[in-house]
């Protein structure tokens, strides 16, 4: 029996690939641009985009400032606009940074 290298066997301990996917029904909705959602990410139906802008936010710590009255729309086709308002209806929604 051949050993395993103890690199794959941590990698395979902590990789994120082994959590269990929450499946969701098809056309669910991001609760945050309304694209279509790939899953449950921190704890609400997103998409990829919003799932990645909200983890490059905490995890580089940024505060972003709306250049307008702070209640923009945040929409599948306008939801590069304003990362101020992307991240706040990313809270309002429902994200959170510990799921």
């Amino acid at each position: 029996m051949l050993a395993t290298p103890i690199s794959m066997v941590l990698y395979h301990e902590i990789s994120p690939h082994n959590k269990k996917r929450e499946k969701i029904p098809e056309g669910t909705l991001c609760v945050v641009c309304a694209d279509l959602a790939s899953g449950i990410h921190y704890s609400v139906p997103s998409c990829n985009g919003c799932k990645t802008f909200f983890r490059r936010a905490l995890v580089n710590k940024q505060t972003f400032t709306c250049q307008f009255s702070g209640d923009c729309v945040v929409g599948k086709s306008v939801r590069c606009v304003c990362r101020s308002c992307r991240l706040k209806k990313c809270f309002d929604m429902g994200m959170d940074p510990k799921g």
